[in-house]
């Protein structure tokens, strides 16, 4: 009995070696399932995988600052990729290709870019993974981005030319003046509002025209100060650094062309005894404007 079984084991065994002998070693053992039918040991293909791209902000204006891209790479045993932008404006069938480089993957990235050479217009952006000789190794990601012209500066309007002098007048000084600072010049934290008109402390100032005493008072800067509206013309006129205690008149008072309404001081921020003689038209602040006063005071004078 034993000898019986001992010869059909031998038997059995026989197509084993015989098919081991035919593949010259052990017979290929097959994996189902877990590799898609692929050998054992044969890793997966997987692309990589170009996730949440977009370009910030979306719309910008042509010329301005760069445009921020963001995105991130998903890949299986790779630690960085190259990455290629194709930039295509609407309607058009130019491409403009970008390198970005290589980039780390897993994680988000930002690139700057500078947009150069692109036009105006809506852009179709398509990023890309690519191999060392550009072939595409990834499903392209896009986005879009409106580049705006930048819109035109409109030109200032041209200022309003002064009024003519008034032929009738009189000058604000009584007395012995020269003249010293005019109109525009530069303070250095300001410009110049009027013009400066040098006299002795004491000497009269009066009102150029006929009008209404808009405002009196004291500043820090203008030391005593007295404002007359002229009673026909849209113009206000405007008298710093009064002497101290000589100011004659009241808000609201009526005054006519030489009446007195104060002396010359060196209140307020002054080096020495002079007028500051401003012109405005339009209202004194409020809505006005000053203007070069040295035409009326001449014809004043």
């Amino acid at each position: 009995m034993r000898r019986a079984l001992l010869i059909c084991a031998l038997l059995l065994a026989v197509p084993a070696a015989a098919d081991a002998q035919a593949t010259g070693g052990t017979a290929p053992v097959q994996t189902p399932g877990v590799t898609g039918g692929n050998t054992a040991g044969r890793p997966f293909r997987i692309p990589p995988v170009i996730r949440a791209f977009s370009a910030s902000p979306r719309s910008v204006v042509w010329g301005g600052a760069a445009t921020a891209l963001r995105f991130r790479v998903d890949a299986v045993n790779l630690r960085a990729v190259r990455v290629v932008l194709s930039v295509q404006r609407r309607g058009t069938r130019t491409v403009r290709r970008v390198s970005l480089g290589r980039v780390p993957t897993g994680r988000s990235v930002t690139r700057r870019w500078t947009r150069a050479g692109v036009a105006p217009g809506v852009q179709l952006l398509t990023l890309r993974v690519v191999d060392s000789r550009g072939r595409p190794l990834a499903r392209a990601a896009r986005a879009t981005l409106t580049v705006r012209v930048r819109p035109r500066r409109k030109p200032a309007p041209a200022p309003a030319p002064a009024p003519a002098p008034a032929a009738s007048g009189v000058f604000p000084v009584r007395g012995p003046h020269t003249f010293g600072d005019g109109f525009g010049v530069d303070r250095g934290d300001h410009k110049h509002n009027g013009v400066d008109i040098a006299a002795a402390s004491g000497t009269p100032l009066v009102s150029p025209r006929r009008g209404t005493v808009l405002a009196t008072g004291y500043g820090a800067g203008s030391g005593y100060y007295v404002v007359v509206r002229d009673a026909e013309r849209d113009h206000a006129y405007v008298f710093f650094h009064l002497l101290a205690g000589s100011t004659i008149v009241r808000e609201g008072q009526a005054v006519d062309a030489g009446q007195r309404i104060g002396s010359v001081g060196s209140t307020g921020h002054s080096t020495g005894p002079h007028l500051h003689f401003e012109l405005w038209a339009g209202g004194w602040w409020s809505g006005g404007h000053a203007i070069d006063p040295l035409p009326y005071l001449r014809a004043w004078s």
